[in-house]
């Protein structure tokens, strides 16, 4: 049963429509996270749950309660700005307790659960600490067991980790991972970063230009994304746009709009004359050096090669096409360089096939 909904949102500013009737539902415990280009609606759909924006038509619904016209304050919402927005003159403990002591609490009671909170968020020993005195992922922490503390109904996340460097926002992943799954409570995140939204989330929505047009799980939609904007915008992928011109047992010929043509696999059932467009994920595809015995395959001459650690990135000249190709690297030398001729092959499960 859906413990958190949106029906029918939406929003305009002037004449440019920025929500057009979003619908969204999720289960209690959810993580969420909104995730699409700026301007595509995500940060003005949490403002509105949050209470600091009002929709012109739909409802935001909590445990079937329509909470439209219910006041900020008497939300019971916690959330996490993207500059944390700490009051400075207070310590770690004072900023935890503000909310508590907005709720008319016993002294003993605000100390005992300031202290639980401080240990969720593994800060013990910086009680007294100003903001100005703590490093941007323990400000981050702090701002996190102010918005737990009062135990809210849900919690949103504005773009919470972008201020951080990219090692402290990976360890600040897992650990508001862990501490979410935790408390159980339910969370709305809205992020412009794929990788985030990936590690993060139980179910992602991709937005763009004030409408969902994917809502799943981050496996789901990176291995069957509904179009090519979804299929571009999370992950990297490799487009051949065509129409399929020839059928032979299970091998289709998709004529692309230059006039060249290649054969693929695939696991959906394709027609006559179909325009489709074909994507392939640069991590499922192989290269060899000597023609595979795969019905699927395209032959190419390596033109760059980037080393970047733990995989090489290659740009593959197919057809008078850039194909991108993500290979882990191991120990030895590399088999290929630049300048050499090379099949690509991949699996028929990885064509993954769109309608746009």
């Amino acid at each position: 049963m859906s413990y958190f909904q949106i029906k029918k949102l939406s929003k305009k500013y002037d004449s440019n429509t920025v929500l057009d009737n979003v619908d969204l539902s999720i289960e209690k415990g959810t993580f969420l996270s909104l995730l699409g280009p700026s301007g595509c609606g995500k940060t003005t759909t949490l403002r509105i749950v949050a209470g600091f924006e009002s929709p012109d038509g739909g409802d935001v619904i909590i445990e079937d309660e329509v909470i439209n016209k219910i006041p900020v304050y008497k939300r019971n919402i916690g959330m996490v700005f993207q500059s944390y927005a700490l009051f400075p003159h207070m310590n770690v403990e004072q900023n935890i307790a503000y909310g508590l002591e907005q709720r008319k609490m016993s002294q003993s009671e605000i100390r005992k659960e300031v202290a639980k909170a401080i240990e969720m968020v593994q800060l013990t020993g910086f009680e007294k600490r100003k903001p100005k005195q703590l490093s941007g992922g323990q400000q981050q922490r702090v701002a996190l067991a102010r918005a737990l503390v009062i135990k809210p109904r849900l919690l949103l996340l504005d773009e919470s980790l972008s201020a951080l460097d990219k090692k402290l926002r990976v360890d600040m992943q897992v650990e508001l991972r862990q501490i979410q799954k935790k408390v159980g409570i339910t969370t709305i995140f809205v992020t412009h970063d794929q990788e985030e939204a990936l590690t993060l989330s139980d179910k992602i929505a991709v937005m763009n230009k004030g409408e969902i047009i994917q809502l799943d799980t981050p496996h789901a939609i990176y291995e069957k994304p509904v179009n090519s904007f979804v299929a571009g915008f999370l992950g990297q992928s490799n487009f051949f746009k065509g129409v399929i011109r020839d059928i032979r047992e299970d091998i289709y010929c998709l004529q692309m709009e230059n006039g060249d043509r290649i054969h693929i696999e695939a696991e959906e059932k394709l027609n006559l004359n179909q325009n489709c467009v074909l994507s392939i994920r640069p991590e499922k595809i192989s290269i060899e050096k000597e023609k595979p015995s795969n019905k699927t395959f395209l032959k190419g001459v390596i033109k760059f090669i980037t080393y970047a650690g733990n995989l090489s990135i290659y740009r593959v000249e197919v057809m008078g096409e850039e194909v991108i190709v993500q290979q882990q690297n191991f120990f030895g030398e590399e088999k290929v360089k630049n300048g050499d001729n090379v099949y690509l092959t991949w699996d028929k499960a990885s064509s993954i096939i769109l309608n746009e």
